[in-house]
């Protein structure tokens, strides 16, 4: 075999060896994630998880991939999530070592915040996937559209991630609003899509969550600020001898206690099923 053709066989192989070397190493991500997914089966928990949260099958391989797995032990979710707050309600957590895990959130009316934490964190596992540049093209996104809203529990969520680095804060915001945000950047919504068949379905069960937990104790404090300034004016009232006066109002507030308290134990049985415990006291009549 002539000299110039043995060397240009020698090239062609080596290209050949090259270009299959960067291709596994530019699709390993892909290829681990066929290897170990070729024969998984998610639990139906699992894949009704991903439903509601209407992932579509990026979103959907990168929660499998994560081995998602629910527990209704909340102790065992703080030691496996290193829960160290006990009064933050953490209902869920990805590591770094690709692995998710959620709390089973037994209690009917807050069932819509389990897909919503589901894919809260197979955003984590997508952010953790980007390359540098899709990470920094994207967080200059997230900057820039975080700096537009105006919400103060938003910053103080963030708050706590900012202490640590800013790229936890960036990768924590990047899950709350593909999760939460109804309305964002027309980038912000071509990246998401990459995740989510209707992301609006995940954002109406946080919402519907919101209603249920954050409205009832809303409605808790504005009946303990009403109870509250009736009960001002009674003393008042007695005080200055207005007996009738007085006991006109005892039926009304009473009323209001009753339901005050009617709707602290629903809150309290909320509380108890997101953190293990009783938040707010009863009031006595």
């Amino acid at each position: 075999m002539p000299k110039l053709l043995k060397v240009l066989i020698n090239l062609v192989v080596v290209g050949l060896l090259a270009g299959l070397a960067y291709g596994l190493y530019s699709y390993s991500d892909e290829i681990q994630d066929w290897w170990v997914l070729r024969s998984y089966q998610p639990p139906a928990n699992i894949s009704q998880l991903a439903d509601q949260a209407s992932m579509n099958e990026q979103g959907r391989r990168l929660f499998y991939r994560a081995n998602p797995e629910i527990t209704a032990d909340r102790n065992q979710l703080a030691e496996r999530c290193r829960i160290q707050d006990a009064n933050t309600i953490e209902l869920g957590c990805y590591l770094s070592t690709n692995k998710i895990y959620l709390l089973d959130v037994q209690q009917a009316d807050l069932a819509d915040e389990m897909p919503v934490t589901a894919a809260h964190e197979m955003l984590h596992a997508a952010y953790d996937r980007l390359s540098r540049q899709e990470r920094d093209q994207l967080n200059t996104e997230l900057r820039r559209f975080y700096s537009t809203i105006v919400d103060p529990k938003l910053k103080e969520r963030l708050a706590v991630y900012a202490k640590l680095d800013a790229g936890d804060q960036l990768n924590e915001l990047h899950s709350i609003l593909g999760t939460e945000r109804a309305v964002l950047s027309p980038q912000l919504e071509r990246y998401y899509s990459r995740y989510f068949n209707d992301r609006t379905v995940v954002v109406a069960a946080n919402d519907r969550f919101n209603r249920t937990f954050d409205g009832l104790r809303a409605e808790i404090d504005a009946l303990n600020q009403e109870i509250e300034a009736t009960r001002a004016k009674m003393n008042v009232q007695l005080a200055r001898g207005q007996v009738i006066a007085y006991n006109a109002q005892v039926p009304a507030i009473n009323a209001k206690i009753s339901t005050y308290n009617a709707k602290v134990d629903q809150y309290n049985r909320y509380a108890s099923a997101l953190l293990g415990r009783e938040q707010v006291a009863p009031a006595t009549q």
